[in-house]
């Protein structure tokens, strides 16, 4: 035996010190064989060994083939998830754009509507500042004409006084002129005539008056309607506007009415 060689050496010793193989007949001589037998089922172990690693690792690779699997699986579904969440979230946003712009159209023309009612208010306002003149100038121009009525019967009534003294004056005189006879039947025509004149002025001025009262009353009719309906058309404005500042005030978000039902941010008012 090479005792240079140390495994040699080893498995030498190794026969020489076992108790069961110096039992053998003949150990010395069937050495070679049975270092050969030994080498052999060491050899066999060391394989059955390998084998059964290889076969743990053939498994651990399987699992971790099947692991892989299962992942690529998964990525593979991440990865489709995510472009459908992807392509979702453009549409939310092509769906958030026209909501955006529909509330933009529907708050110009919230606006342009809000500002028709103040246009309306305010020449309703004028409307009823150029009523109201016109009754104060026509109520002016009643009390110019009554009071020119009124000094057209003093003068009717200054006249008719007038015309009584003359008549006393002339009772007085009729008995000593008694001769004017004919100048009596003069006086008497003419006063007739003043009578019906004073008669039909007094007529004149009475129905006068009943008309401009009449007048007066509707117009003054009209100008309370017009009023009442301006003061319902500022309180239906006011309303409308304060509707719509407690609205917009009431919360921040508001929901969409088609899918995904989120919450959209209002847009702040100026």
């Amino acid at each position: 035996m090479d005792k240079t060689n140390p495994k040699k050496e080893l498995v030498r010793r190794i026969l020489e010190s076992s108790p069961d193989i110096k039992k053998l007949q003949g150990w010395n001589q069937n050495a070679s064989k049975v270092k050969s037998s030994l080498i052999f089922e060491e050899a066999a172990k060391q394989i059955a060994k390998k084998k059964l690693e290889i076969q743990q690792l053939t498994e651990e690779n399987q699992k971790q083939s099947y692991q892989l699997e299962k992942l690529q699986t998964y990525f593979s579904k991440r990865n489709e998830k995510n472009e459908k969440l992807t392509k979702r979230k453009t549409d939310l946003e092509a769906q958030y754009k026209a909501l955006y712009e529909e509330n933009k159209r529907q708050y110009e023309k919230r606006e342009q509507e809000l500002r028709g009612i103040e246009e309306r208010n305010q020449e309703i306002r004028e409307e009823i500042d150029n009523v109201t003149e016109e009754r104060e100038n026509q109520l002016k121009e009643a009390d110019l004409r009554i009071q020119k009525l009124m000094q057209i019967a003093d003068k009717a009534l200054l006249q008719t006084r007038e015309e009584k003294e003359a008549r006393l004056k002339y009772q007085r005189s009729i008995s000593t002129l008694y001769h004017l006879e004919g100048e009596v039947k003069k006086m008497e025509l003419i006063t007739e005539k003043q009578k019906k004149k004073l008669s039909i002025l007094m007529d004149l001025l009475e129905a006068s008056r009943d008309h401009l009262s009449r007048s007066i009353d509707q117009k003054t009719q009209l100008l309370n309607q017009t009023s009442e309906a301006a003061e319902k058309m500022c309180e239906l404005c006011e309303k409308t506007l304060k509707e719509e500042q407690e609205f917009y005030e009431e919360r921040d978000y508001d929901m969409m009415h088609t899918p995904p039902y989120i919450q959209v941010k209002r847009r702040p008012r100026k």
